[in-house]
């Protein structure tokens, strides 16, 4: 099956992110959610049968049918298959398309709202994270990227879109600023001048983020972007791309955050915000694959 994956990702979907926006995206109708054996696969995450894990997620937290969780997470697929092809233009500096991928009102909302000020962007492991960042540098945004890690190299028994991932990755960061994710990489980033932006859905921070409330029940988070955003006195943006289905331009959520409160309370605006960007297609989300790793299990 991870041959298939493979062949798919590295030949099928790269002759197809040759193909003009938004008709390189029309063989995922069809394709994106093949190939993936959901008693092995195990996505971004790292261990099988995640997807198992991500259905009863939507079914407890959407409070919606078997049969309507697993529409959203085939067209989840779907749109990690986008993320593969996109990761073609990620590589190779495609402007063109990178722009194209975006409808133009998100594109100037982004300049709105930013207006060249330095300030920290929260998103989330929504569609393409990525694309948005590569498109906040491309259009003159002084903007670095903060990444779990920075890898120099493949590491063995990386599934397919890992692999993908990290070939992107080692790319991009020949053209794009990329900092690890620790606060010493963001405060130099930051000290320089740049923008910093980190996705806050992260597992990890039991016991030592804080508590936000997501879709009626409560998750540890990090503090990261509140802690920043304060401690510069930066402005604060929740900016999350979305897509209404696999073959549209992504539009965009984003929304100033009130930065005078608690860590705690900064970021619960966040991830209120999150929500309803989330709720605009659940299947643009990674979440549901690890939120059962971020919940609280104190109660």
């Amino acid at each position: 099956m991870d041959t298939l994956l493979t062949f798919y990702f590295e030949y099928i979907l790269k002759w197809s992110s040759r193909l003009p926006v938004p008709m390189c995206y029309k063989i995922l109708l069809k394709t994106g959610h093949w190939f993936r054996n959901w008693k092995i696969y195990s996505a971004a995450t790292g261990f099988q049968g995640v997807l198992y894990h991500a259905e009863e997620n939507l079914k407890t937290l959407l409070n919606i049918s078997p049969t309507m969780a697993k529409n959203i997470l085939h067209q989840f697929l779907a749109f990690e298959s986008r993320y593969v092809l996109e990761n073609n233009w990620l590589k190779t500096k495609n402007e063109k398309n990178i722009k194209n991928a975006f409808n133009q009102a998100a594109i100037e909302q982004l300049k709105i709202h930013l207006q060249n000020r330095q300030a920290i962007i929260c998103t989330m492991h929504s569609a393409n994270l990525f694309l948005m960042g590569a498109l906040l540098h491309i259009i003159g945004h002084h903007i670095t990227f903060m990444l779990a890690i920075i890898p120099e190299a493949i590491p063995n028994g990386a599934n397919p879109l890992h692999q993908n991932g990290i070939r992107m990755i080692m790319e991009w960061k020949e053209w794009q600023s990329l900092v690890p994710a620790n606060m010493q990489a963001a405060r130099q980033a930051i000290s320089n001048g740049a923008s910093l932006i980190l996705a806050s859905d992260t597992p990890g921070y039991n016991q030592k983020g804080v508590l936000v409330t997501l879709f009626g029940q409560r998750f540890w988070v990090p503090v990261g972007a509140a802690k920043l955003a304060q401690e510069f006195q930066l402005p604060l943006f929740v900016a999350i791309p979305w897509a209404k289905d696999v073959t549209s331009r992504y539009d965009l959520v984003i929304q100033e955050i009130d930065t005078s409160g608690t860590l705690q309370d900064v970021m619960a605006q966040v991830f209120q915000v999150a929500e309803q960007a989330i709720l605009k297609n659940p299947s643009c989300w990674m979440g549901w694959l690890c939120l059962h790793l971020m919940a609280d299990v104190s109660e």
